[in-house]
């Protein structure tokens, strides 16, 4: 079984430098990847990936970014100069926050069809070394992706929900997954702690209604959904089982060590560690010093 490569994904709510630096930093300890994100209100990861492909000869990503906020040719036109310095570049790409597109006066209609025809364009589009997967929790997307990419990434960590979709999808499809990440400490970091409870809440906000039903969650997202809209964090915390358990990867490096095997199982290429891990460079050495003995 071919081992499970480990990638560091970034927000944008940090310096360019510090962003630069932790990168150098995971990879130089293992990281096989660096991927960034579009966050709403928040500057665009394409500023930061030309930055840090000045500086890494590594595999870079976008995990994710809209497909209605970014056109085809715009991202083409960046896959293309930041090729001239990265080895490979991947387009994770999705619908996107459908509530950020509600507000922008974005409609999402037939999303199925909508991202068939972004993603066969932009594939149509791209450099050899560039390649596009769809960022999904929903079955019918992920197949989709499996289709037209050959691969998928998942927004869940826990082994029951990859299940979940690994049986509606080819066999052969490459499954990357993402998730709120941090080790947890003996005196654990308390803004660390709220931040993946709100990163790992906004996860099962964005599940599909499918998702939802098959695993008897749809009065809590609703719950969810709620307090994240009227920044009612404090509130999470009593769904704190749920959300630092399924849906991210919080436990001790032992912990996260057996977490990453069952995913391995399920033939998972790719795990990253997405946020709160970033924001702490001692954490993220330890977790990729840890993983590459």
């Amino acid at each position: 079984m071919e081992k499970t490569k480990l990638a560091l994904n970034i927000v944008t709510d940090v310096s360019l430098d510090y962003a630069k630096t932790v990168s150098k930093e995971a990879l130089r300890l293992g990281a096989e990847s660096i991927w960034i994100g579009e966050t709403n209100d928040l500057p665009h990861p394409f500023k930061y990936l030309s930055y840090i492909s000045k500086y890494v000869k590594a595999p870079l990503g976008t995990s994710i970014i809209s497909a209605y906020l970014n056109p085809v040719d715009y991202v083409v036109e960046f896959s293309n100069e930041i090729l001239k310095r990265a080895p490979k570049f991947i387009i994770g790409v999705g619908l996107g926050d459908i509530d950020h597109l509600k507000r922008k006066g974005i409609v999402v209609k037939k999303p199925l069809r909508f991202m068939r025809n972004y993603v066969t364009s932009l594939l149509r589009k791209l450099h050899p070394k560039a390649s596009a997967i769809i960022g999904t929790a929903g079955r019918r997307m992920a197949n989709l992706s499996c289709q037209l990419c050959g691969a998928v990434m998942l927004n869940l960590v826990y082994p029951e929900y990859v299940k979940f979709i690994r049986r509606n999808i080819n066999e052969s499809c490459e499954i990357t997954v993402i998730g709120p990440s941090l080790i947890k400490e003996e005196r654990d970091n308390s803004r660390l702690i709220r931040a993946l409870r709100i990163a790992s809440a906004i996860v099962l906000k964005g599940m599909s209604k499918k998702f939802l039903e098959e695993f008897e969650l749809t009065n809590i997202a609703l719950e969810v959904r709620n307090y994240l809209v009227q920044g009612s964090y404090w509130k999470l915390k009593k769904h704190d089982k749920l959300l630092l358990e399924k849906f991210s990867l919080y436990g001790s490096l032992d912990e996260l060590e057996e977490a990453i095997k069952e995913l391995s199982k399920l033939s998972v290429k790719r795990v990253i560690f997405g946020p709160p891990l970033y924001r702490k460079m001692d954490l993220v050495k330890k977790i990729f010093s840890y993983f590459l003995q």
